[in-house]
């Protein structure tokens, strides 16, 4: 998921502290979850805090969550993944990660991911995923997306 930066409006990652683009510094409106420009919410009037003490607020469900393996920390994202590239580039040099190999979305408050029906699958706690049905991943589940292991992290 993404959001906008307050101040250049460029899409950037909604776990970000600083904007990619700009490199700004972001606060957050505690009350609304949107990052504002300024000292209060313009929507609200709340007092903005630091993204460190927004994210350190948010309770354990709503935290940012990490694909953890393979020498990579990648943030949770909606999208479709593979060696085409998509939600993450990195993937691209796995030579066993099929082009278009699943998609992951959160859904009511849970991350899910599926497959593709890719050739060397998609597993999640030691399960193959059967092609297109989705499933629920959290913070402890593994996943391995081909032969690349990874371990849900906060």
């Amino acid at each position: 998921m993404s959001m906008k930066c307050p101040f250049c409006r460029a899409e950037i990652p909604d776990d970000s502290w600083f904007c990619d683009q700009c490199g700004k510094e972001l606060h957050f409106c505690p009350d609304c979850h949107k990052p504002a420009r300024g000292t209060e919410c313009p929507a609200c009037g709340a007092d903005l805090v630091s993204a460190e003490e927004y994210f350190k607020a948010k309770p354990a469900a709503e935290k940012a969550l990490f694909l953890v393996g393979d020498g990579l920390r990648l943030p949770l994202r909606e999208g479709v993944f593979g060696r085409d590239g998509g939600i993450y580039p990195e993937l691209a040099a796995m030579q066993y990660v099929s082009r278009k190999h699943g998609e992951l979305r959160r859904l009511s408050g849970k991350w899910q991911i599926r497959d593709f029906g890719s050739t060397n699958g998609t597993f999640v706690d030691g399960h193959r995923l059967p092609k297109d049905e989705w499933h629920d991943i959290a913070a402890g589940s593994s996943v391995k997306i081909a032969t690349s292991k990874f371990t849900v992290e906060q």
